[in-house]
């Protein structure tokens, strides 16, 4: 169906085209008829997505226009009214918020500062602790070279000590050569030993009374306690002990009862007497 010009009436084709109104009337026009030359016609129709309105909805939009622009104003002063007070309200808002935030990050801070003061504080005290672990270190160290040195030092005297017994050994063995043992002279509670040996010495033809160091008797024999305990004496050169030793086994065969008789006086003879080496 063709349409129709609104201002001539007549119907629009292709060799009389036309527009539509895309304002409120949507009416079709002879572009001609508004008074729109060729190449104006031309650039609408090239341009896609252009619009065109006639002439009495174009002044109408323009009247909406301005009474949209006052409305607007009138609205525009309004909202910025109540922007104001919304901002006013949002930078009280805006305050106590950053209070409680400033507040949070102080109580924080200062729980920090708290925690850092404890760190330092444990820090402190294990650097102390460390210190005194060192000093003892330093001492455990000293007193272990101590008892090294005196291990070393025990050592020796272990030596010496070994060599001392072997010496002593060596001089008690040399001594012992020098003694002599006398068997079957009774026991007698005020006995003096260095008489009864001067006087055996006598009978043997040997001075030896003064050239005795020690004489003694040994300790009791448990296996037979009614035997007189032997009598141990010790001369200052073993030369006087081998002339006294001969000079008994020369006199061997009667020397027991002529020692008899010789010191009846002073002792009960029971028993034959006996002298040998000892040691």
């Amino acid at each position: 169906m063709q349409s129709i010009c609104k201002y001539c009436v007549q119907h629009i084709t292709k060799k009389s085209p036309g527009l539509q109104c895309s304002g409120f009337c949507q009416l079709h026009y002879h572009f001609k008829c508004v008074n729109l030359t060729v190449d104006q016609h031309r650039l609408l129709k090239s341009v896609p997505g252009s619009s065109w309105k006639c002439p009495a909805c174009a002044v109408a939009d323009a009247n909406n226009s301005l009474r949209t622009a006052a409305t607007g104003a009138e609205t525009a002063t309004n909202i910025s009214s109540a922007v104001d007070v919304l901002e006013a309200e949002d930078g009280e808002s805006n305050i106590q918020g950053s209070t409680k935030i400033f507040i949070s990050m102080r109580d924080e801070l200062r729980a920090m500062r708290r925690s850092q003061e404890e760190l330092i504080n444990s820090v402190s005290f294990c650097s102390a602790k460390i210190s005194d672990f060192e000093k003892s270190l330093v001492e455990i160290r000293s007193t272990m070279k101590e008892l090294e040195k005196m291990k070393e030092e025990n050592n020796v005297l272990k030596k010496q000590v070994s060599d001392l017994n072997l010496k002593v050994n060596d001089i008690e063995q040399t001594s012992r050569l020098n003694n002599t043992e006398i068997q079957g002279i009774p026991e007698n509670r005020n006995e003096n030993l260095k008489t009864v040996v001067g006087e055996i010495s006598r009978f043997l033809g040997v001075d030896i009374l003064d050239k005795i160091e020690t004489v003694h008797r040994v300790q009791s024999n448990k296996n037979n306690e009614n035997r007189p305990r032997n009598i141990i004496v010790r001369f200052n050169s073993r030369e006087l002990r081998d002339q006294l030793l001969a000079s008994a086994k020369a006199k061997r065969q009667n020397s027991d009862n002529t020692i008899r008789r010789s010191i009846r006086r002073r002792v009960n003879l029971q028993r034959p007497i006996i002298i040998n080496s000892y040691g």
